[in-house]
């Protein structure tokens, strides 16, 4: 026998105490194939031979059926479970009306109730047959399923026929529609626990998470512009029947830190490091140049950016490795993200984000001298194919929280470094305790009933919190205020503090109203 047809990819080995062993070792796993036993009628055609043998020495006759061009030995490389070369499968694939003459028949294949086909545990390898459906038997079913469901839509078609031949196939060979991979794929990504939960449940037969962790890793999450991944993201927003305005929308970048560490990964026999910043080749050029040396370093923070569209279709993007971006490698981030967006067909009509020293800088850049710009924030898009402006948006929730931050250092005292002064009055972060502590010990139910002693000593978790900023700039802190103030014999120097209230409680009222503002004429709009 030719060793390739056991799977080695040569006939000379180097005579070595290793070489010797691993050959002893590979033959040790030569399974002997045992052909096909689920022909009922005897072929005789001459590339079909017929083998009659006892069972574990014992009287019972087994036939079984082999190829012509069977060579006896299943090759190593083969599937590790199969007992048929696959010469032999294919006389099975050639029969498929078939019986088993070796096993008695038997007009009841119905599973018992308990029975999971999910479950791999509950699955007995031995007794487990492949059924193979003909094109008849296939045309049939789909007869069936029109006469019980007119009017079928093609998606719950192809679910209930995925569902019958997953019934019908063993764990191992089972093979799925793509529609049915990339709907189980978005279900396990949103929630794995959930996924398990209803796999295991037997109400219907799903794909492994093996496999759907096999198909989500086909694309690699490397740092920078990835083609692989705005395929993805083109394809996916086809899936969801996206409208035209669906493809437009803005790109939200975030930079948040991370703990500085090195890992290993092997990808096509290669290791790679990962762990070093990386904003790609012009932002390294421009460090080399004002450094004078080539060096890299861990990276203390991840850039992701996000495209979100005016419908709620949401994908994150690209990622990069930093230490702290500058504003001019946000720069070039941006407007190369912007261009590459608008080659799949998605216009980015808006920039959102924090507002973290850098987004200002950012904001410089884009927009110029910020006294000679109008109040709307924006830019022309140079990537649009249509003329379109770009807008810069400071996230609403961030600018909340600074505002909250800034009042709270606000105190009348020497060692205090900042101190609110508006119209002649002080905007101080004691005018809001003092109206708390007054809502408390005066009224039997609280006027503010949100307030709590989390909102005034605030802590370095706490200040992360959007609801907390809130609570205490919205219309229920203002009728608080002036509450507070009308039991006062001098309520003067409130003014400033309640003028303050009345513009912060609009802007939130408006922001987490979530209906859209059409016309300048809406109510929601803040008066001038």
């Amino acid at each position: 026998m030719n060793s390739s047809d056991l799977g080695f990819s040569t006939n000379s080995f180097q005579m070595t105490d290793n070489s010797v062993t691993s050959i002893f070792t590979s033959i040790k796993k030569v399974r002997i194939c045992k052909g096909v036993t689920e022909c009922n009628v005897p072929l005789h055609s001459p590339n079909i031979l017929k083998v009659v043998h006892s069972s574990n020495g014992c009287d019972n006759q087994i036939t079984s059926y082999h190829s012509t061009k069977c060579n006896t030995f299943i090759p190593i490389k083969q599937y590790k479970f199969s007992e048929v070369c696959s010469s032999c499968k294919i006389l099975m694939k050639k029969n498929p009306e078939v019986l088993n003459e070796n096993i008695p028949a038997s007009n009841d294949h119905r599973k018992p109730i308990s029975y999971n086909p999910n479950n791999e545990n509950e699955v007995d390898s031995e007794n487990c047959q492949d059924v193979l459906l003909s094109e008849a038997d296939d045309s049939d079913m789909q007869t069936i399923l029109d006469s019980i469901i007119p009017d079928c839509p093609p998606k719950v078609l192809a679910f209930l026929k995925s569902q019958q031949k997953a019934m019908k196939t063993s764990k191992h060979g089972r093979r799925w529609d793509k529609d049915i991979v990339r709907m189980c794929l978005s279900l396990w990504c949103r929630s794995p626990r959930g996924y398990k939960d209803l796999r295991e449940s037997g109400f219907m037969v799903l794909p492994s998470q093996r496999l759907l962790q096999i198909h989500k890793n086909k694309v690699h999450q490397k740092p920078g512009v990835n083609k692989d991944l705005m395929h993805w993201m083109r394809t996916d927003a086809e899936c969801k029947n996206l409208p035209p305005e669906g493809y437009e929308g803005g790109l939200i970048l975030d930079e948040m830190s991370i703990q500085p560490d090195l890992q290993f990964y092997c990808k096509d026999g290669r290791h790679h490091l990962i762990g070093f910043t990386d904003l790609g080749e012009e932002s390294y050029l421009m460090n080399s140049i004002q450094n004078g040396k080539n060096e890299v370093k861990l990276a203390t923070h991840v850039l992701q950016f996000t495209f979100l569209g005016f419908t709620g279709f949401r994908f994150p993007l690209f990622h990069y490795p930093t230490m702290q971006a500058s504003a001019s490698d946000l720069y070039l981030l941006v407007w190369k993200i912007i261009q590459t967006l608008d080659i799949f067909g998605f216009n980015v009509q808006y920039i959102n984000t924090d507002g973290a020293a850098t987004n200002r800088d950012l904001a410089k850049i884009l927009l110029g001298d910020f006294s000679s710009i109008s109040l709307s924030m924006k830019i022309q898009n140079v990537f649009s194919s249509s003329p379109k402006s770009l807008f810069f948006i400071m996230d609403y929730s961030h600018l909340m929280k600074k505002i909250r931050n800034n009042i709270s250092k606000s105190l009348y005292r020497p060692q205090s470094k900042r101190c609110l002064y508006f119209n002649n009055h002080y905007i101080l972060w004691e005018h809001f305790y003092n109206a708390y502590m007054w809502d408390l010990s005066t009224n039997p139910f609280t006027v503010h009933k949100n307030l709590s002693n989390e909102h005034f000593n605030l802590t370095g978790e706490s200040k992360m919190r959007n609801h907390l900023a809130e609570e205490v700039l919205n219309k229920d802190m203002l009728h608080l205020v002036q509450c507070y103030a009308l039991s006062l014999k001098n309520p003067d120097h409130l003014s400033s503090t309640i003028e303050l209230l009345t513009h912060t409680s609009v802007l939130i009222e408006n922001f987490r109203d979530t209906r859209p503002i059409t016309d300048k004429s809406d109510q929601k709009t803040p008066p001038k």
